[in-house]
């Protein structure tokens, strides 16, 4: 049988205001929209959610502008899948500066995996299709995955022109674990039962093309395991810095990139570090 996917979505987008607007229909205070969502996936289950979106105009005289927002975002499957969004963005935070953070939280128990190399990596879709002759399993190109990303940059424009500066900074932990039949066939009727059997993921693994360390995911950008004297882990950054010539008094411009590596080993525990710096 074939897998059959159904997406039905209902939309419905409300404006609700906690300040009233003036003559002009010039908003205020804090308007709120949201929208509901749902749909099907014979996999996943049912999908349901709702999107919050509340702006701050404050007392209006920068509107349509604003001067703050809230996004959150609440949504899963009923088999245990789910994704949740917090963010908020302000211009009035830090004085001229546009402020933006970011938490996102993923939890997939059958999120896509085709291995590695893009278009050359090999695809058998037979091995998914449970009345083919070649039929594997359903999940053979699925892993469980959950990961968290935190960010939060700051953006401003260059003095009067019409070019901006951007920095932020982003942490992200990934748990990347094959799927688990068991608990995903205790929610399968019997005709939708999946056979235990060794998906992709399972086989990177025993080919060594994943390796132990880091087969179950880990912390991406900073895997110090602390900030001052770490015994483990490594820290890399990339910095460039430009200087255009047109926003020098002299036409000079100048271009660094600097690329720095550092990793730490522990000889003996809390006693001796060796730690070496690229």
């Amino acid at each position: 049988m074939k897998k059959r996917i159904v997406t039905v979505i209902f939309c419905l987008h409300s404006v609700i205001s906690f300040s009233q607007s003036d003559a002009d229909s010039i908003k205020k205070g804090w308007n709120v929209g949201f929208l509901p969502a749902v749909a099907s996936d014979s996999d996943l289950g049912i999908y349901y959610g709702i999107i919050i979106n509340p702006f701050d105009y404050g007392d209006g005289s920068i509107y349509p502008n604003y001067f703050q927002s809230v996004y959150l975002q609440v949504s899963g499957y009923s088999r245990g899948s789910s994704e949740h969004i917090f963010e908020y963005e302000s211009y009035s935070l830090l004085p001229s500066l546009k402020f933006n953070a970011r938490l996102k939280y993923q939890g997939y128990k059958a999120f896509p995996f085709y291995g590695f190399n893009g278009n050359e990596s090999m695809y058998h879709h037979e091995w998914e299709v449970t009345d083919d002759p070649a039929y594997k399993t359903r999940m053979f190109y699925r892993i469980e995955r959950k990961n968290i990303k935190i960010s939060s940059d700051l953006q401003d424009t260059i003095g009067n022109s019409r070019f901006q500066w951007h920095a932020g900074w982003f942490m992200g932990y990934y748990r990347i674990v094959p799927v688990n039949i068991e608990k995903m066939n205790k929610k399968l009727s019997v005709d939708e039962m999946l056979p235990d059997t060794a998906t992709l993921y399972d086989n990177y693994c025993d080919w060594g093309l994943i390796g132990d360390a880091e087969m179950n995911g880990g912390i991406i950008n900073d895997s110090r395991n602390k900030l001052t004297n770490p015994d483990k882990g490594i820290f890399s950054e990339l910095n460039i810095r430009w200087m255009p010539s047109f926003l020098t008094e002299g036409g000079f411009s100048g271009l660094s990139i600097e690329l720095i590596h550092k990793q730490y080993f522990t000889i003996l525990d809390r006693r001796l570090i060796f730690a070496y710096r690229l």
